[in-house]
């Protein structure tokens, strides 16, 4: 056993986890701050003058002054008429502790990979190591919307958004390869043991 090249990663891993269990906190309570809440549009409705639903057809979508009830807001009007929209910015919340699990468990799985199976070679474990630490981009975007959000109310990403993205790809594409190198240094390592 040699965990020379899989030792980071199994830190890291547990540091992500260790990261995202107490974000947990600041998740739920952004449900309270009115610039997570799920907002609602009310959709008007041409019926077309006839008793039949399948002819009915969305005109117009109003926004308006409404109140919140069950996670909805509804104005004091028509409440059914209205459809939710979701918060993009509570959703990067839980998709960044999610991801950022998936990224502890991945560098955690590749670390133990890494470091137990010696008869792959050194490169292509070296290798598999980089690509699981590179995973850590793909939190990197949601981790921004969230957190500037949470900070600053008037917070917009979207000057951000051309850096972000192609870091997140990049992330992705490293958890991608580094789990596919694994999957390879497992095989060669148990065929050369």
């Amino acid at each position: 056993m040699d965990l020379k090249y899989g030792n980071k990663n199994i830190v890291a891993g547990i540091v992500a986890i260790l990261i995202a269990l107490p974000l947990t906190f600041f998740i739920e309570r952004a449900g309270a701050k009115h610039q997570f809440h799920d907002k609602a549009a009310q959709a008007v409705i041409d019926t077309k003058n006839t008793p039949q639903f399948d002819d009915d057809q969305v005109s117009e979508i109003k926004k308006g002054p409404a109140y919140r009830m069950g996670g909805l807001y509804f104005n004091n009007v028509y409440p059914d008429a209205y459809v939710r929209v979701f918060n993009f910015y509570r959703e990067s919340g839980l998709n960044m502790r999610l991801f950022l699990i998936v990224f502890g468990l991945l560098n955690i799985l590749a670390g133990i990979v890494v470091g137990f199976r010696s008869g792959a070679g050194k490169a292509i474990r070296k290798t598999a190591s980089v690509f699981a630490l590179v995973g850590l981009l793909f939190v990197l975007r949601d981790s921004v919307f969230f957190i500037g959000r949470y900070v600053n109310p008037e917070f917009s990403p979207m000057s951000s958004a051309p850096i972000l993205y192609p870091l997140m790809i990049a992330g992705g594409t490293g958890m991608f390869v580094a789990g596919i190198l694994s999957l390879v240094i497992f095989l060669r390592g148990v065929k050369n043991a």
